[in-house]
């Protein structure tokens, strides 16, 4: 709370100290209240903002993502370390991760995307901007930080095309990151699917997969006759080449097409393997992705994490005009399709003790039955 007032400019590093004192916040040992500037300090550690401290191989103190939960924003707790001024100023990271810098190119001229971060102080004396990520005084009229009323801080990233085409001169201009944030954030609410839709697809996805063990069991034991009958061929052909009956450039060709079936035979025999191991858990990621996407993307703070929901959603991923341009993956154009398709005939998802007892409408049988053929036709093949 008191972090909070401070960021607004509603209390003063004094008033902390008092609201500090007044919430009976007091020294371990002693039992004393904290003095003015060990509030202030506390005010300073970085890991409030889930961040901490460390000195690394060439002797750089540098910030180092903790395992803890995070209580503010790192845009908060760059504007509280302004808004205190440049005494113990704190400890800079000397790099920032952007998520979005990676998986993005250029839709015009195909070269990397860039990211550029904006630390940025509008002085409240003479209203001149001016970069805050070392300065700790307006660069025009010398007014500290610290000193300013109330002071507007512009804490912006901007993505753009580093233009190192030689052939191409593009002409693209940067996004911010919150609008391409958003217009991701739009591309996941058009795949998102409701908590009943979704009840409805895991248990499709059951059905089917009790079909798909099914018609493993069917083609493991053609396969496993079918190889059983050309190791018979094969010791037959060495007993015919012992006794005479065939020569051995005969021996040899009837050889190589038996171990080249057999060969065939095996791979087969994996694949089908391979299909059912995974093919069920991958329907059920693209499903659960489609549920919580959205979510998870606008709440988490692990840049990485929203890095893998944006190269889940699609390939190709490129930003023109402003605009990310995303090839959205089959599974996810499939489960659209199906959403609009079946979604309204199935309804709400009864409970499962329901279901067992009194099965499944015509309507919803007939709905569940298409559903299970589009999951199956389009999930299967990824």
């Amino acid at each position: 709370v008191m972090m909070g007032n401070f960021i607004e400019g509603d209390c003063s590093k004094s008033d902390i100290h008092r609201k500090a004192a007044a919430l009976g916040l007091r020294r371990k040992k002693t039992g004393k209240p904290y003095c003015r500037n060990a509030v202030v300090n506390m005010l300073r550690n970085p890991m409030y903002m889930g961040k901490f401290e460390w000195v690394n191989a060439e002797g750089d103190r540098v910030l180092i993502k903790g395992h803890h939960e995070a209580i503010i924003t790192e845009k908060q707790y760059l504007r509280i370390q302004l808004l205190l001024g440049k005494q113990g100023r704190v400890t800079r990271a000397k790099s920032y991760d952007f998520p979005f810098r990676g998986p993005f190119t250029c839709g015009e001229c195909g070269c990397g995307i860039t990211a550029d971060h904006k630390l940025q102080c509008i002085c409240t004396g003479c209203k001149h901007k001016f970069s805050c990520k070392t300065a700790t005084a307006c660069t025009k009229c010398g007014l500290e930080i610290e000193k300013m009323t109330n002071p507007s801080i512009v804490d912006k990233t901007y993505y753009v095309c580093t233009k190192k085409s030689k052939v191409i001169n593009c002409t693209q201009g940067a996004i911010e990151e919150e609008d391409l944030a958003e217009e991701i954030n739009s591309l996941l609410l058009e795949m998102e699917i409701d908590q009943d839709y979704y009840q409805w697809s895991k248990l499709a996805l059951k059905e089917l997969h009790r079909n798909e063990v099914a018609e493993h069991y069917e083609a493991h034991s053609r396969v496993s006759k079918r190889k059983q009958e050309l190791i018979e061929r094969a010791d037959n052909l060495v007993i015919m080449r012992a006794d005479s009956e065939i020569g051995p450039e005969q021996f040899k060709k009837m050889k190589m097409t038996i171990d080249k079936e057999l060969t065939s035979i095996d791979k087969e025999g994996e694949q089908v393997s391979d299909r059912v191991r995974h093919w069920v858990e991958i329907a059920d990621g693209y499903l659960t992705f489609t549920e919580t996407a959205s979510g998870l993307f606008n709440e988490t703070a692990d840049l990485n994490v929203k890095k893998e929901i944006v190269q889940t959603l699609g390939s190709n991923l490129m930003i023109k005009d402003k605009k990310p341009l995303i090839y959205i993956t089959n599974p996810l154009v499939r489960l659209k399709e199906n959403r609009k398709k079946f979604a309204t005939d199935l309804g709400r998802f009864e409970p499962k003790k329901a279901l067992d007892k009194q099965g499944l409408s015509s309507e919803k049988a007939l709905a569940f039955s298409g559903l299970c053929a589009g999951r199956d036709s389009n999930l299967r093949r990824q």
